[in-house]
């Protein structure tokens, strides 16, 4: 046998050495101790368990939609359906910091993900996580994804999915500011009317002092969409139309942001 043909013969033995447990490993090799990557913020889901996501897997999260700055805050991740034995997940954000609330997840990549995989219990599996929040306002955004599997050693009936992407509203802490200095600009930022809409709506927003602020319109992944309004409002009461034409169905909300206070509202565009 000449060289050649024997470095090609080490290097197939190599690859079928890796190739065959991760074919027939299941979660006991592929994921027993996490994964990362996985989220639509950065991946392509737990393709290794099955090529495509499944509708019957269902994945939220639980938590407040809004965090002052600077806040440690407690989430929780939910997951029911597929096989319903054991379970494993990937959370991600785009600005604030992951941290484990026990010794069933830990931090890889920056992301939470499970140390091993945890048992469902009445066909829900639960994990808690912490959520440090920017020490600057911002839009923030959680991405989730969950592996719902059988147990049986091998990916073969397992099933996973995406949750939907959770926004998160990072404001600013007004609770040190000194008792004399003047009053912070307040407004409302009211209910966008109608509500659902197709494909033009109104937000309107009430101005009880001279401010310099910000209306923007975001998706469900925390990506701007519009931009309606940046400058000086005076006391009254203001409206800004959005078309959304060009956008699909779904939730969006719409954020207004001054240097004191961050508020946004929700709104339903159904086609």
């Amino acid at each position: 046998m000449t060289s050649s043909s024997s470095n090609t013969l080490r290097f197939l033995l190599r690859f079928l050495i890796t190739l065959v447990p991760l074919l027939l490993g299941g979660f006991s090799i592929l994921h027993e101790h996490g994964w990362t990557g996985a989220t639509r913020k950065n991946g392509f889901g737990c393709t290794c368990h099955s090529p495509v996501s499944a509708d019957s897997v269902l994945v939220w999260i639980e938590g407040p939609e809004s965090v002052r700055v600077s806040r440690n805050v407690s989430y929780t991740l939910v997951m029911i359906g597929g096989p319903s034995v054991v379970g494993g997940l990937d959370v991600a954000v785009n600005a604030g910091v992951l941290s484990s609330a026990d010794t069933t997840t830990q931090v890889i990549n920056g992301e939470i993900t499970h140390t091993l995989p945890k048992s469902f219990q009445h066909d829900t599996v639960r994990w808690e996580f912490f959520y440090h929040s920017p020490s600057t306002p911002i839009a923030d955004t959680i991405y989730t994804a969950g592996n719902s599997c059988n147990g049986d050693g091998t990916p073969n009936g397992d099933a996973w999915n995406f949750g939907m992407n959770v926004p998160v509203v990072v404001y600013p802490d007004t609770t040190t500011e000194v008792r004399d200095q003047p009053a912070i600009p307040q407004s409302a930022l009211l209910q966008n009317f109608p509500n659902p809409f197709n494909p033009r709506t109104t937000i309107g927003l009430n101005i009880s002092r001279a401010t310099r602020g910000r209306l923007a319109i975001y998706d469900l992944t925390g990506r701007e969409i519009a931009h309606l309004f940046e400058g000086v409002l005076i006391p009254g009461y203001h409206q800004f139309d959005w078309n959304a034409e060009n956008e699909a169905s779904g939730m969006y909300y719409y954020l207004f942001q001054t240097s004191k206070r961050v508020e946004f509202g929700k709104m339903l565009l159904i086609r």
